[in-house]
């Protein structure tokens, strides 16, 4: 007798949730995310490649750093052949931008 507020509260719910459930797995495909292991998978390879690649632009970057710091500290230029260099005789205009089209024009209705 004590139970009968508890059911009549919980039982719609309960319904409810349950016929929201079934029409929504209509649309929706509804389980455990352990059930799709290829998904995961992708992006668990996703995650280590660009670790990877993070991990060796941090290397680049640290042995990059560590040829300025040795540049600075020599006060030399002895680095400085490992570097490109542009010829004297290079274009390094920059061309002007193309022109911008006409608009068309829009008829007009007569009435």
């Amino acid at each position: 007798m004590q139970y009968t507020g508890f059911i009549k509260r919980f039982l719609p719910f309960a319904m409810t949730f349950a016929a929201g459930l079934l029409i929504a797995s209509f649309f929706v495909p509804i389980g455990f995310g352990r059930l799709r292991r290829g998904h995961d998978d992708k992006h668990r390879n996703d995650y280590f490649e660009l670790k990877m690649r993070f991990e060796k632009s941090e290397e680049e970057n640290m042995r990059l750093r560590n040829q300025l710091d040795d540049m600075k500290i020599n006060g030399s230029n002895d680095a400085r052949p490992q570097l490109m260099e542009v010829p004297d005789e290079a274009d390094l205009t920059v061309p002007p931008p193309p022109m911008v089209p006409i608009a068309p024009v829009a008829p007009h209705r007569h009435r």
